[in-house]
């Protein structure tokens, strides 16, 4: 480095300053690196952090993002949904919107007083107690998620006779803290459900289960940056580069794990972008063992949110997520 310090920026861990730092101009951000021996022990000179893109260190951790915005009222309220009850292709479509239905009507002491004809109708739907009408599919879904261990009935599942379940709050936790999970807001839930699909192949419930079978598998970076990211040259964009927020799929693969049609899956994800939920990009066919494949697609979220705060949202989010992993891809001749 130059007395001057047009190579390079030495950050001192206890004074918390920049060398020649008034000597630098913006046309050699592209030049400059930062030296870090210890991310949890560097104060960031705020003008550096505006040559380096908006990176903001608070409380001696390096964040992606430098702003959020507290989410307000349904917006800010979020579940965590474990994998065993998204990829459960032994139980019907509704196993998800009945999770989410004691998710979200527990008490303080976990427990929900109900009958099934309130759940339908809590639901927007009608009642039908035919022997495959909602009424049975609903019963059905909850005998399921009690035979998993999310809940335990006090009394028989009836249409008109009130009955005590208690959501099991600990094995939530245990299986997402081991294991995928979705995290499903009480905003997108209702947009979803209040959703008016006429297409014989995606209903609300399944329209639910895609997008929490979706969630779980794009990948979501910590706003936090680890030590290990942190140290990087120009750490935001390099962990931006290598770790895309994007979904790489083939419809029919996904449609199989879920256990639906590969038609519901494809309208299934057109309806979640058109709710503003999720944006995807099909991709040119590729060989795969010989074959050509289609459906190649690339999926999104449409907004970063990370408990209960919005970091970030819009094409330049999403469009700049999506470049990064054709870049990826590229490289490993996928494109």
């Amino acid at each position: 480095m130059d007395k001057y310090g047009y190579n390079s920026i030495v950050v001192h861990k206890k004074r918390g300053q920049v060398s020649y730092f008034l000597h630098l101009s913006t046309k050699n951000v592209d030049n400059l690196k930062i030296y870090l021996s210890c991310p949890r022990k560097v104060w960031y000179n705020s003008n550096v952090l505006n040559l380096l893109g908006g990176v903001k260190l608070s409380d001696n951790t390096l964040y992606e993002y430098d702003s959020k915005s507290k989410l307000d009222g349904n917006d800010g309220v979020y579940f965590r949904i474990p994998k065993e009850v998204i990829v459960n292709n032994d139980s019907n479509d509704m196993l998800i919107t009945t999770f989410m239905f004691f998710a979200v009507r527990r008490g303080l002491d976990d427990k929900v007083v109900f009958n099934i004809n309130w759940m339908v109708k809590w639901h927007g739907k009608n009642s039908d107690r035919h022997s495959r009408g909602i009424n049975s599919k609903f019963a059905s879904a909850v005998n399921d998620l009690c035979d998993l261990g999310y809940l335990s009935l006090d009394g028989g599942i009836e249409n008109t006779k009130m009955c005590i379940a208690e959501f099991n709050t600990k094995k939530v936790k245990d299986e997402c803290d081991g294991d995928y999970f979705a995290i499903v807001y009480l905003d997108e839930y209702e947009k979803i459900m209040e959703y008016d699909t006429k297409s014989k192949y995606v209903n609300n419930d399944i329209l639910l289960r895609v997008y929490a079978y979706l969630k779980m598998n794009i990948r979501n970076r910590s706003n936090r940056l680890s030590n290990e990211d942190a140290c990087q040259e120009n750490p935001v964009e390099s962990r931006r580069t290598k770790k895309p927020e994007v979904m790489n799929m083939f419809y029919c693969d996904e449609a199989e794990e879920v256990g639906i049609s590969e038609r519901a899956m494809s309208q299934a994800v057109k309806v979640l972008h058109e709710l503003g939920l999720l944006y995807y990009e099909p991709l040119p066919r590729v060989k795969v063992n010989g074959k050509w494949r289609t459906n190649h697609t690339l999926v999104c979220n449409m907004y970063k949110r990370e408990n209960g705060y919005l970091m970030t949202c819009g094409e330049n989010y999403y469009m700049r997520e999506i470049s990064n992993k054709k870049k990826l891809l590229m490289k490993i001749g996928m494109i």
